[in-house]
C-alpha cells in the first residue's frame, strides 16, 4: 500500500510537471475554504498479540465521528487542477475498568488525514459548475491517549475521490464530495520492553464524506 500511495504522489507531480507550463499563461484559479465531514473508516484489525492494551479501540470504527478542516484547490487550467485537504477528527473511548479497584478511566483518539490529489473536471466549459474525479497520496497519523503508547503511529495512504462545487454569491463555491483513503495498518510497541511488538495490523478504508464553503481568490 505504501507503494500505491508513492505512485499517487508521484501523478500529482507528473501533473503539475506537465500542465504548469500551460497554465502560466492562461488564468489559474485558486478556492480555498474550510470543510466538515464525516469520518467513516471501514477497516479492521487483525490482533496480532495475545492481549490488548486497556483504552486502545479494539476496532478502527471505533474512531468515526465528525472531522473538521480546511481545503484548497489549485486549477491549473479548466480542466485539470491539484487538490490538498486536511481534516482531523476526535473520538473518547471508555470508560474502562481497572483491576485494581481503581475508577474507571476514559481515553481520547485523533485521528488526522492529509492527502493531495490531481482533479479532473468532467464540465470544464461550465461557468457556475464544477464536476471532478480525483486522484493522488496522503498520510493518516493516529494519536490521542489510546495510541501514544504505540508512538502515534502514521501511515501513507492512497487517495482518491470525486466531488463538485456550484457557485452561489460572489466568489463563493459551495462544495461537496467523497474521498477514500486506502492504507496499511500497523500497531506495535518498540524493541526492549516487555509488551513489544506487533499488536494489530489490517488493510484500512477510510471514508470522509465531506462538505464546505469556498472562496475562489483569483
Amino acid at each position: 500500500m505504501s507503494a500505491l500511495a508513492a505512485t499517487g504522489v508521484h501523478l500529482v507531480g507528473a501533473l503539475v510537471a506537465t500542465l504548469l507550463p500551460t497554465a502560466a499563461s492562461a488564468q489559474i484559479r485558486v478556492e480555498v475554504g474550510p470543510m466538515i465531514a464525516a469520518y467513516v473508516p471501514v477497516g479492521s484489525y487483525r490482533h496480532d498479540a495475545p492481549y490488548w492494551r486497556v483504552g486502545t479501540p479494539d476496532s478502527p470504527r471505533e474512531n468515526r465521528g465528525t472531522a473538521w478542516g480546511v481545503e484548497g484547490r489549485l486549477w491549473l487550467t479548466p480542466r485539470y487542477g491539484i487538490e490538498v485537504k486536511g481534516v482531523a477528527t476526535t473520538a473518547t473511548h471508555g470508560a474502562f475498568l481497572v483491576p485494581s479497584g481503581a475508577p474507571p478511566f476514559t481515553t481520547e483518539s485523533r485521528v488526522l488525514a492529509v492527502s493531495a490529489q490531481g482533479l479532473y473536471n468532467l464540465v470544464p466549459t461550465s461557468r457556475t459548475t464544477n464536476l471532478w474525479l480525483s486522484a493522488g497520496g496522503g498520510v493518516v497519523r493516529y494519536s490521542g491517549s489510546a495510541y501514544g503508547p504505540f508512538g502515534s503511529p502514521s501511515r501513507p495512504a492512497a487517495a482518491a475521490g470525486m466531488g463538485t462545487s456550484i457557485r452561489l454569491l460572489g466568489a463563493a463555491r459551495a462544495n461537496v464530495g467523497v474521498d477514500a483513503l486506502l492504507y496499511e495498518f500497523e500497531l506495535s510497541r518498540a524493541p526492549g520492553g516487555l509488551d513489544a511488538g506487533r499488536y494489530a495490523h489490517g488493510l484500512q478504508a477510510d471514508l470522509l464524506l465531506h462538505a464546505g464553503v469556498a472562496l475562489r481568490l483569483r
